[in-house]
């Protein structure tokens, strides 16, 4: 990656980070304006499921550009929350984030939708709560 980007000479707009600790990826997210998670299966098929990454930038109240791939649908709702796009089309997440790039104001309302997803969907109470609830139904 670092060789193509020195190749089209983009080496003065990306940054390569590295590894970097849990405190340290939560201050680059906050220091973000959006999150671009460009998904897809790898060559034997094998899917992620819903990337632990994009969870977490919807929490931060970023807006999400990222694929239709695997379980993403079920937490990015497209239009709402970020955007999605098919696997490899790299036109549409093109298109797509440089249409939030021109759009600003939408930001604050696609990262808001996000984080209200994340949190009724992902919160370790509510899940609780909501398993309690299955448990007291079978028991009763």
């Amino acid at each position: 990656m670092e060789n193509l980007v020195d190749s089209l000479n983009l080496s003065h707009s990306v940054q390569f980070l590295g590894m970097l600790s849990h405190e340290e990826v939560q201050r680059e997210m906050e220091a973000s304006d959006i999150f671009l998670s460009p998904n897809l299966a790898a060559r034997n098929g094998d899917r992620e499921g819903i990337p632990n990454t994009i969870k977490e930038a919807m929490a931060t109240g970023l807006p999400v550009v990222s694929t239709y791939h695997a379980g993403i649908p079920e937490l990015v709702i497209d239009g709402k929350s970020g955007f999605l796009v098919p696997e490899k089309d790299i036109d549409g997440l093109v298109d797509r984030l440089g249409y939030l790039i021109a759009h600003p104001e939408l930001w604050e309302k696609l990262g808001s939708r996000g984080r209200e997803v994340v949190e009724e969907k992902f919160d370790l109470f509510k899940q609780v709560r909501k398993l309690e609830k299955i448990y007291r139904s079978l028991l009763n």
